[in-house]
């Protein structure tokens, strides 16, 4: 019981001394209360502009930093929670309950969907492969550097393509748009500069299926 009881206090308002609020602003909603495990979960102080003199400590002793204007916290659990203090010398100005959680492995996808079966419609109208954290709100940028393209026909027809950047070639669109359903499409060799978690990083290679 005590265990839920903490949990829900994850994602109840802060506690605060007047009107300074700790937020992760690494999240697609601010307002959560959660941290990411093993990389650098950037904080602010929401009605702070001068964070000089500013104490923040973690109950679990997370490695902590303020650099300027933002709060670098590196979590050293992978799971679990963390009390964060803000203090101005030595008067306590807030605490707040973080959830600790790790991050999910980023993986690519096609024209905005992860649908394993696709028509060419939908791949000519967003011709795109992109990467995304899945079932995370951990608001980063993903840019995929190169990949290559296998299509698969079921006559054993094969064509192999490759490009830099995250926009399909118009050699790979011609050939898509003679595709037809349950020929295949394979992305192998995916490259993706991930800032500021991880550098170049290589994805795995997805599969889709011609609707």
């Amino acid at each position: 019981m005590k265990s839920i009881l903490l949990g829900i206090m994850c994602y109840l308002p802060v506690v605060v001394l007047g009107q300074l609020q700790l937020i992760n602003r690494d999240l697609t909603n601010p307002d959560m209360s959660l941290l990411y495990s093993g990389i650098e979960n950037h904080l602010t102080i929401v009605g702070q502009n001068d964070f000089s003199g500013f104490r923040l400590t973690s109950a679990t002793k997370s490695d902590i930093t303020i650099k300027a204007e933002t709060i670098v916290i590196i979590p050293i659990t992978n799971a679990g929670l963390d009390t964060l203090s803000l203090f101005k010398g030595k008067k306590l100005l807030l605490t707040k309950v973080f959830k600790v959680t790790r991050l999910s492995d980023p993986i690519a996808q096609l024209a905005f969907t992860s649908d394993t079966v696709i028509s060419v419609n939908k791949i000519l109208a967003n011709p795109f492969l992109t990467a995304i954290f899945p079932n995370s709100i951990y608001k980063t940028d993903i840019v995929i550097k190169f990949f290559e393209c296998y299509i698969y026909k079921k006559n054993g027809e094969r064509n192999v393509f490759s490009t830099a950047g995250n926009r399909l070639s118009e050699e790979m669109l011609t050939a898509i748009k003679n595709l037809s359903s349950r020929d295949e499409l394979v992305f192998n060799d995916i490259k993706a500069g991930i800032a500021p978690v991880f550098g170049t990083r290589k994805l795995p290679s997805i599969k889709l299926a011609i609707r």
